[in-house]
């Protein structure tokens, strides 16, 4: 779940620059493609929000030695931006289509941490 919070637990907010770079990746017919090891939810179209993502783009997966999980994206990270393009505003699928395009993705998410005192 995407940000939820407990009463009595305090919460920390960080911002977090994150560049990564793709890899090359052969599909199932052969293919190459770009690989990025990430999958994301989310999105601000009405008619498709989930409740708990508050319209945000978040990451759902991060697959194993991917180069999403080399550069130090984690599950729940919110996506602001990526190349300097606002994402808190965009669909799934704006945000899907956009970041297709680049082969390295300079990215600003937000990551909460519980603190326990």
């Amino acid at each position: 779940m995407a940000s939820q919070h407990q009463p009595g637990i305090a919460k920390e907010y960080l911002s977090l620059p994150i560049l990564l770079m793709k890899e090359p990746f052969l599909d199932e017919d052969g293919e190459q493609f770009l690989w990025s090891g990430f999958s994301i939810v989310g999105g601000a179209d009405p008619a498709i929000r989930q409740r708990i993502y508050n319209g945000g783009i978040y990451i759902s997966n991060v697959t194993p030695n991917s180069p999403a999980s080399k550069c130090g994206l984690k599950i729940n990270d919110k996506i602001l931006q990526v190349n300097g393009y606002d994402l808190t505003t965009a669909t799934l699928e704006e945000a899907r289509k956009f970041m297709q395009k680049y082969p390295g993705l300079w990215m600003l998410v937000a990551r909460t941490r519980d603190i326990h005192f």
